[in-house]
């Protein structure tokens, strides 16, 4: 498992899978008899399948990490927003840098999905990311002829994975004193950056 200290620990289930939902472009990570293969690779939460959800995803056919993965260790990672702290923005003296960041880990056990699996995976998939664009109709899979739609799905593998354990860390600055972030969050928020801003917004969540 991985290595998350008390302070900075995700209680709560839902918050965990909150972490994956908002950052869904994970990492896969597979250690087979070949050694370790790694793909980046967008990811669909389903909250309420078994105990803790399922994750389901693509890969191109050509891509090995899916031939041995039903038999393989498997961890998925999910990265949040993050950022640089300097100690020049905190109140007291003597401190040292350090860096904020949201994660989040899954295990699980995975199989390859039937054709009818892969179909509904790709329009939920589709219908999910077109609805995180604003100023336009959402695109539909059913725009791609027949013809080319049936070539590239036999060019990729569906995989559900049965997610065994979720470990959420949120390094918030919730070991520091309230003066202490309140500078980092006034500094965060005056690089007015998207991850600065994100993250200055998380250390006030996470330290109510």
């Amino acid at each position: 498992m991985t290595y998350v200290p008390r302070a900075f620990h995700v209680e709560e289930l839902s918050a965990r899978q909150d972490l994956i939902t908002a950052n869904n472009f994970g990492m896969l990570i597979v250690a087979g008899v070949e050694g370790l293969r790694v793909s980046h690779l967008p990811f669909l939460l389903d909250r309420d399948r078994g105990t803790l959800g399922h994750l389901r995803c693509h890969v191109a056919k050509a891509n090995p990490i899916w031939c041995e993965i039903e038999a393989a260790k498997l961890l998925v990672v999910f990265s949040g927003p993050h950022a640089y702290i300097s100690p020049d923005w905190y109140a007291n003296p003597s401190l040292v840098p350090t860096w904020n960041y949201t994660a989040a880990y899954v295990h699980g056990q995975a199989r390859e999905m039937t054709d009818d699996e892969l179909d509904t995976l790709l329009a939920d998939l589709t219908v999910a990311e077109e609805s995180r664009i604003t100023n336009k109709t959402p695109w539909s899979v059913d725009a791609v002829p027949a013809e080319t739609y049936e070539q590239m799905h036999r060019a990729i593998v569906g995989l559900d994975i049965a997610i065994t354990a979720i470990d959420g860390k949120a390094k918030m600055s919730q070991n520091r004193g309230a003066d202490d972030r309140d500078g980092v969050v006034e500094a965060l928020r005056g690089l007015g950056t998207p991850d600065a801003k994100a993250v200055a917004g998380l250390i006030e969540t996470y330290n109510i």
